[in-house]
């Protein structure tokens, strides 16, 4: 494909970006209403940040993830979309304005999210062509460590690394990796399961998840 029309943004690309920028805004807010319902229930209020965040990543990020090779004709406007939102979520932070039901003062990890996101998906496209391939390394960043994050939060009832979300994200992202990419997809996902077990600050496994997984799909992928 020549590099002009790779790069060519459609209006329908335009309109289908507005339509989940909003979505996402949508579930963001909507989120501090369980946030509210969480402390009233007696749990911290980092817990209760951690666990939207979470929430956040399977419903605001796993679904438009999934969406995107249909709705789209390039990862171009999502990814610039993504890098968007990053820079609003940043602003947040340095402006003191925390989105305090998933924003938390000690850690950027939302930006990193959104900036692994945009990454992933655009340069696994660059080197595969393939839409339906490119977006798995925004799935396991979304409802995969998703998925962990709840999983350890209820068995534990704290943010704390422990196979037992490693194994479900393996459970999660496992047929997810299968049915896009087949063989090299489900290697990625046991990848990225063991890739979230570490945390090399300030890399966060957001980063760790997407880099591992890029790599895996652009060596292994035909």
């Amino acid at each position: 494909m020549p590099l002009s029309a790779a790069l060519k943004v459609t209006l329908t690309d335009v309109a289908f970006t507005l339509a989940l920028v909003a979505y996402v805004l949508l579930v963001a807010l909507s989120l501090k209403h369980m946030y509210s319902k969480l402390l009233a229930r007696g749990h911290s209020e980092s817990l209760a940040a951690y666990i939207s965040r979470k929430t956040m990543h399977i419903v605001a990020a796993g679904i438009p993830t999934l969406l995107v090779p249909y709705l789209f004709s390039t990862p171009i406007a999502p990814s610039i979309a993504a890098l968007g939102l990053a820079g609003l979520l940043y602003h947040k932070h340095r402006s003191n304005r925390l989105m305090h039901w998933f924003q938390v003062r000690e850690n950027m990890y939302e930006v990193n999210f959104a900036l692994a996101w945009s990454a992933s998906i655009l340069a696994l496209w660059m080197v595969t062509g393939d839409m339906l391939v490119s977006i798995l390394p925004a799935l396991f960043i979304s409802i995969g460590d998703g998925v962990t994050g709840l999983v350890r939060m209820l068995c534990l009832r704290k943010r704390a690394k422990h196979w037992l979300g490693n194994i479900a994200m393996m459970v999660a992202t496992l047929p997810l990796g299968a049915a896009l990419a087949g063989a090299p997809g489900a290697i990625a996902a046991i990848i990225a399961s063991l890739a979230e077990k570490f945390e090399l600050k300030p890399i966060d496994d957001n980063i760790l998840i997407s880099v591992a997984s890029v790599v895996t799909l652009a060596v292994l992928y035909p």
